[in-house]
């Protein structure tokens, strides 16, 4: 049961932490699907109509798994900065 505890007061410290990082994952995703909805503006049939291009059929699968990618990535705990009492 100590074992237990120690895994949860681990977490709670952790927590900031990771909540930064997942936060971190959000604005990297944002910043991943914007820019290729804008290439894919620019270069496909959607020419000048930003949101059409974001949810065109292959750039919405391939936006999605990029961004899970990306948040996955910010998410990682760096050595130096997760420190547990």
């Amino acid at each position: 049961m100590l074992e237990e505890r120690v895994d949860w007061v681990t977490f709670l410290n952790a927590a900031p932490f990771l909540l930064r990082n997942a936060i971190k994952g959000m604005v990297y995703m944002g910043v991943v699907i914007a820019t290729f909805g804008v290439i894919h503006m620019y270069r496909g049939k959607y020419q000048g109509r930003f949101y059409e291009s974001l949810v065109s059929e292959r750039w919405t699968a391939t936006l999605t798994l990029m961004a899970a990618v990306f948040s996955l990535i910010a998410t990682v705990p760096y050595p130096e900065e997760y420190q547990p009492c």
